[in-house]
């Protein structure tokens, strides 16, 4: 039969026990990243389809009434909970980060799409850059991050090139507003 102070020391023991696990088991997580970051972004200017339906551009010549809109690739799902397409029209190299544009660079919130399995469940989100005079060539650049932490990442970076973590890094893609043709007939 046991005594007292060994039954007291027992149960002691057994309480620090589950007290230290509870402290590893919270701790451990408050430790950890709370979210992954991407492993990549991906984009390309073409109409192909993403993964999902749709086109990566929908318009690869807009005219100056047409809006474009982007889609592009993220892995892997839910790794993100933010995106953005940088861009800008008077010719400068689009810069920013984290949501926020510096210079004369302008930002499109994208939107998540759906998702796909490539291997790895990836997600596809679409932003849209409004319509634009004339004859103006658009730079932008596109990256997403999520708001728990971790680094922005920029497309196309990641899986097979170490990540782009920084605006200046980015894969900068470009097009040029078409002007109107006008066609004068003699009367």
């Amino acid at each position: 039969m046991r005594s007292f102070t060994s039954v007291i020391h027992h149960v002691s023991s057994i309480k620090y026990s589950l007290l230290f696990a509870l402290g590893v088991f919270i701790g451990g997580f408050a430790n950890q990243q709370a979210f992954a970051t991407a492993n990549y972004v991906y984009h390309e200017r073409t109409i192909n389809n993403p993964g999902c339906g749709g086109q990566f551009v929908s318009n690869l010549t807009p005219g100056s009434a047409d809006a474009v809109t982007l889609r592009f690739k993220v892995e892997y799902q839910n790794y993100t909970d933010n995106a953005r397409v940088y861009y800008t029209t008077d010719g400068s190299n689009p810069s920013g980060a984290f949501g926020t544009a510096t210079g004369t660079t302008q930002v499109a919130s994208a939107s998540w799409v759906c998702i796909f399995n490539a291997g790895q469940n990836v997600d596809v989100w679409e932003a849209m850059i409004p319509a634009q005079q004339g004859g103006k060539t658009i730079k932008y650049i596109i990256s997403a991050w999520h708001s728990g932490g971790g680094s922005e990442i920029f497309a196309n970076s990641g899986e097979f090139v170490d990540p782009f973590t920084t605006s200046s890094q980015a894969t900068q893609f470009s097009y040029t507003v078409t002007c109107p043709t006008i066609s004068l007939t003699p009367t």
